[in-house]
Order: structure tokens, then sequence, then C-alpha cells
């Protein structure tokens, strides 16, 4: 019987008692018959419980859902995006996501890619002779799994592993801890820089006059010198990867940013048939996936080359058990566009939306948490009238997914990711722009203020001052001492040529900046409003507010300022120094 004849059903019994009730005591109400308006009074109340329920079971609600507290999305501290991980056991799936399928990349045996060579043994002594690696190799053959077996070990030797938030692009200035100031021995993860150091696409009326645009090479060179210089130059230690594909490392600037200058390149190698063979062997055995012997060579020598493809396709014959030469596809991208074919045929109103939502989030920089994730493709999905219930079919099939594997949710705040073959498989994705109200409309409702402010920092580097400015001023209402949400809203004002306004909230930006005692606040004002006079053709006042911009950021970086953990540097994206 399908569910809705069911619930149907259920409701008319419900229903019906009550209303036999109400409809039999009705013509005897009255004082004179206390029985039947005792009926009467009986039919009406279960009339109306009866109501509630008929509306939960049509819904798919239960009572323990409706009553119980919503649990709060929590969120990492918005000026430290890092995971910090000190348990050997928790390393992969900081790296990787946690998923209860049996194929998850947390699960799944380490291979050595390559008979005679120990690749963790190699990379730990770049490391040591460096301090800064850099993993290079083309998508699928295990650079975040080689990062994460060397991250085990170090780990298990005492060193404290910070693990970076994809998402951010280090916009925020970024505070240390308390806990981690003594800390010795870090080991700072950055997998995927390509997708960070991507350049933002921007838009007319972004105030680029007012400042320099920073890339993210900028922010992390000097995030890596903030470090260095709180915690020393040889207790700092980076692993980071990126794609060596045409479209993906030009992002970096390899050979004309200087942050690279002080980084060891390490191009990954390929595995080689052996390390394929048993990568196969296992996957197979765990996702209770038969490969008959003879075909499990057949299958390497068509394979392109990465451990990624073979897993795909050990996904793939889960359901029928059985992975032959036959059934195998050679490449990614064909296994990839299959996956997304096949959800989209399982859920074909569901699945399109909530690829867009996990898109919008991943390109903002706002975390793909369930709830954020299912409120904005169900306003994606267009029914207005019924997006309660497409909500709620979103949050199980996100769940779904994770349990089959296609998604994996951050161990620490929940957030469900998507590997980004998977989400390229669509095809054609929204650009945020045209999607502003909508996101800001879920950040508002389930989000924290510093989400407002991720989504305030994207709309201004699009060109959009004036929605930047709209919601600066709704962070400044909730939180008046909001500094960065104070500086925004300063540039967005420029942007839209109002600098007498920008000079206002300037001034009280630096006037919070010394009241807090920031040194680096106060330098990035001062060093703003010399560009606001300057517009203004007020030369003198724009010399004299950069000299004392000039003498705020020396002292903010001598090493008497640099060693109070209560004024770490702080810095702009959009200032120039």
């Amino acid at each position: 019987m399908p569910t809705w004849l069911r619930r149907l059903l259920l409701i008319a019994l419900i229903i019906v008692p009550p209303a036999l009730f109400l409809w039999l005591g009705w013509p005897h109400f009255g004082p004179q018959n206390p029985f039947w308006a005792g009926m009467t009074i009986l039919g009406a109340y279960g009339a109306w419980i009866a109501a509630l329920g008929g509306f939960a079971q049509l819904t798919g609600l239960t009572m323990r859902e409706m009553w119980a507290p919503k649990p709060r999305a929590e969120m990492r501290p918005p000026d430290f995006p890092f995971t910090v991980v000190r348990q050997p056991d928790k390393v992969l799936t900081a790296l990787f996501g946690e998923s209860p399928s049996p194929l998850a990349d947390d699960k799944l045996a380490y291979q050595v890619r390559q008979e005679g060579r120990d690749i963790s043994a190699e990379l730990r002594q770049r490391l040591q002779s460096r301090r800064r690696v850099l993993l290079r190799s083309v998508s699928g053959v295990g650079k975040t799994r080689e990062i994460g077996e060397l991250a085990r070990q170090l780990v298990e030797e005492g060193y404290t592993l910070l693990v970076h938030d994809k998402n951010d692009r280090l916009l925020t200035p970024v505070r240390f801890p308390r806990e981690l100031v003594t800390t010795r021995n870090l080991l700072f993860v950055f997998d995927d820089l390509h997708n960070c150091c991507a350049p933002v696409e921007e838009g007319a009326g972004g105030g680029e006059e007012f400042g320099r645009r920073e890339t993210f090479q900028d922010r992390l060179q000097r995030f890596l010198e903030q470090a260095e210089q709180r915690f020393g130059r040889r207790e700092v230690n980076v692993l980071a990867a990126a794609r060596r594909e045409g479209e993906h490392w030009p992002h970096l600037r390899w050979e004309g940013h200087p942050l690279w200058r002080s980084f060891d390149l390490y191009e990954l190698p390929a595995p080689d048939e052996a390390a394929q063979a048993g990568f196969l062997r296992d996957a197979a055995g765990r996702g209770g996936v038969e490969v008959p012997a003879a075909d499990v060579s057949a299958i390497v020598a068509v394979n392109d080359g990465t451990f990624r493809n073979l897993l795909e396709n050990v996904h793939h014959a889960r359901p029928s058990g059985q992975l032959t030469a036959k059934t195998f596809l050679p490449h990614q991208g064909k296994t990839f566009e299959q996956t997304y074919a096949g959800l989209q045929k399982a859920h074909p109103r569901l699945v399109p939306p909530l690829w867009d939502a996990l898109h919008l989030l991943r390109r903002v920089g706002l975390p793909a948490w369930p709830g954020l994730a299912a409120d904005l493709a169900a306003r994606l999905e267009g029914r207005r009238l019924l997006r309660w219930r497409a909500r709620r079919r979103l949050l199980s099939l996100i769940a779904d997914l994770v349990a089959d594997g296609h998604l994996t949710r951050a161990i620490e705040t929940g957030e469900v990711k998507v590997q980004e073959e998977l989400l390229a498989a669509k095809g054609e994705l929204p650009d945020p722009v045209p999607h502003f109200e909508a996101l800001w409309a879920v950040v508002r409702r389930l989000g924290p203020v510093p989400l407002w402010y991720r989504l305030a920092e994207y709309a201004n580097g699009r060109g959009q001052a004036a929605v930047a400015e709209r919601l600066c001023r709704a962070i400044l209402q909730m939180d008046r001492e909001h500094i960065a949400a104070l500086n925004l809203l300063a540039l967005a004002a420029q942007g839209q040529g109002r600098s007498p306004e920008s000079i206002g909230y300037l001034e009280r930006l630096r006037a919070l900046a010394q009241a807090q005692g920031d040194k680096g606040w106060e330098g990035i004002a001062l060093g703003n409003l010399g560009l606001a006079y300057a517009a203004l053709g007020q030369v003198g006042l724009s010399r004299t507010t950069h000299h004392a911009s000039r003498f705020t950021f020396d002292v903010s970086h001598s090493p008497s300022h640099q060693k109070s953990p209560s004024t770490p540097l702080r810095v702009s994206p959009t200032c120039k120094h």
C-alpha cells in the first residue's frame, strides 16, 4: 500500500469517531441534557486533536519531532578556521569527513603506491628540511590520503594537527585560541589549495580604488608569517596539496607569487598496477562486491590510473553485487556522470536543487549544514506552498546520501560535503549573485552572525556593495562592536561613492580599535581614512593619516606587540599597506 494512501486511511480513522460524537451530540446540546453536552464537548476536543494528528500524519511528523528542542548548529570560532586534532585515530575523519558507508575514505586501507618507495618517509624528510611542502598530482590518485598517513604518524609522535576549512579564504583575521599559545610542533594542512587560490569574479561597484584587492596567496603568506612570529619558525610545519590539471594549477601562480619560494614542490607519483589491484580488492571486499580474480588485471589495465575511479565503480556495483571487466567504466568523468544521473533519476525534484544549494554554499564560503542546505534547496525548488514538505524530504535525502557515501559529514561542525567531480557532473551550476536574497533568507533564519559576515564579504567582493551594506547594518544591530563588519560597511559606502559617510564609519572604527587596544585594526582604519580623504581631494589629511597608519602597523608588527596573546595582528582583506 502506498504511503500516502496509508496515511489517508489513518487520518480517516482518527477523524471519524470524534466527528460522529460531535454530529450526534450537537442537536441535543444544552444544560437540560448534560450527557449530550458532554458528548458534544468531547467530540469538539477530539476533532481538534484529530486535526492536529491528521496534519502530523500528512506531513510525516511525529510528536517527538514536533516537541523536541531543535538542535542549534554549532560552528567553529569564526576567526580560527582550523580543526585541531591531537588524536591519531581522528586524523582521517578530520581530513575526509565521516560517513557510515563501508566505502568511506577514512575506512579504506592505506596502499603503498609504488613498490620500493616510502612516500611518507620522503615527505617527512622534505618537511624536516623545508618546513613547507606542497603535493601536486592529478585528481583521484590519493593526495589527501598521503597527507593523512604522514599526519597520523606525526600526531602519534606528539604533533598537533590543524586542518584548514576549505571554505574559508582567510578573509577574517585569525586569532589563535589560548590553548594553542604554548603548543609546539604544529602541522597545518591546506588541502585543495587550487580552490582557495581561484580568483573571485568581481563586478562593478566594489570599490576597487578604495584599497588593493588581495589574493588568497597574500593572506596565506601573511598568516604563516604571523604563525611563525607567534610560535617560532621551527614549530610551524605546513603540508598542502593542489591539483596539477591545466584548469586548476594556474590558480596558484606558482612561478609568480613570493609565497611559494619557501615551499618544496613534491610531485606525487601515480599508483602502479599492483597498488591499484590491492585497492580494488580491499574496496570490493568492504563494499560486498564480487570481482572475478581473472578480471582484476583487465580492470586495472583499462583504469585511468586513479584510486578514485576504482572506488566509484565499486559504488556502482553494490546494488548488483558484482563488478566485471565488461561493466567497469574506465574514466572518472563517466563514473561521476553515471552516479549523478542515477541520483537524479531516483529523486528528480530534489537532487538538482540540492546540488545547486551545495554549490552556492561552497562558492560563498558558507558551511553546508544539513538544515542550511535543505532550506536553501527548498527555496530554489520553487514551490512556495509546499516548501516545508520539500525541506523535510531534503533532510531525509541528505541523511540517505551520507549513509550511502555520496556525501560526507564533517566530524566537528556537522557540515555535509560532496566531491567536486560529483558536484560538477550536474553541468550548469548557478551563479551566487542572482541568489543573494535566498542566501540571506536562510542565513538570517538558521545561521549565526559570523555567517552573515561571510556572506557580506562575498557580496562586496562580487561588486554588490549595496547588498554588503545591508548585511553589515543587520550585523551591527546584533553586535554593535563587530569591528570587521564596521570596516566592511565603510568599504561598501566608499564603493558606492559616499566618502563622507565612509569617513564617519572609519572614525568610529578607529575609536573602537583604540578602546580594544587593537593596533592592527587601528592601522587599517587610518589607512582607509587616508584613501577616503584622498578621494575627497583633501591631500593634507590623506598624508597625515597615511603616515599614522604606517607607524601603527610598525608598532603592531614589533616583537613586543606580537608577544601579547590578547592583541594579535589583524589585517583587512582590502586595505593598502
